[in-house]
């Protein structure tokens, strides 16, 4: 019960195959944890297959949007070709928006595979390089992934233009041999200052019951 005492959600992920093993996981530990910070297990816990290092970076994410009540556009999957190395994406940024995340993953364990940039509606190209040397910009990159993430600092300065409006994500498959291609997905995850609230006229309905919601922005 401390957990909820002190007001702290827990988000739990196991990793790896259930029963006995050298890398042997309790899921059932990691559920009852969440179920004691009062976080429901459905939202609480996720599992990945511990043969599939995708499931384990989705797994992660999934607990950050929950924890962090983030709000995630996930686009269909897309597919960066030899005869059609670049991909562009638009995204919207809104001027409640007060962080934004975008990440892209793909398939080969190659971090030289697929190179992702950003173009900001101020017309300002964000590589990698050009993230790390703002430190207003985090970026984080691994064998299968990178990510760009923008704080409110950035996205809407004091002093300057703001930064809200239509982003381009560009993803480019670099070195591809003939024919080759490579699947990518691209989540955009945001945490924004507009929040819809529903409200329910009744606390219980019937069946054939007439139902009233209020709904405010």
């Amino acid at each position: 019960e401390s957990f909820q005492d002190k007001k702290i959600k827990v988000f739990t992920i196991g990793y790896g195959t259930p029963g006995p093993s050298a890398w042997e996981v309790d899921h059932e530990l990691l559920k009852r944890l969440t179920r004691k910070s009062g976080v429901l297990e459905a939202d609480g816990y996720r599992s990945a297959d511990a043969s599939t290092v995708g499931d384990l970076m989705k797994a992660f994410r999934s607990a950050l949007i929950e924890g962090l009540y983030l709000d995630p556009t996930v686009d269909p999957p897309g597919v960066v070709t030899s005869a059609t190395p670049e991909v562009r994406r638009t995204v919207t940024v809104s001027p409640y928006d007060s962080h934004v995340a975008f990440v892209v993953d793909w398939e080969t364990f190659d971090s030289t595979r697929v190179d992702v940039q950003l173009v900001t509606p101020l017309c300002e190209v964000i590589t990698p390089v050009a993230a790390n040397a703002d430190p207003e910009i985090g970026f984080h990159s691994g064998e299968q992934y990178a990510i760009f993430t923008f704080t409110d600092v950035y996205l809407h300065p004091a002093v300057g233009d703001d930064r809200a409006g239509p982003w381009t994500l560009i993803v480019t498959g670099q070195g591809l041999a003939a024919g080759a291609t490579e699947h990518f997905t691209y989540e955009v995850l945001t945490r924004s200052r507009l929040r819809l609230r529903a409200k329910f006229g009744s606390a219980r309905y019937f069946a054939g019951d007439p139902i009233d919601v209020a709904v405010s922005l």
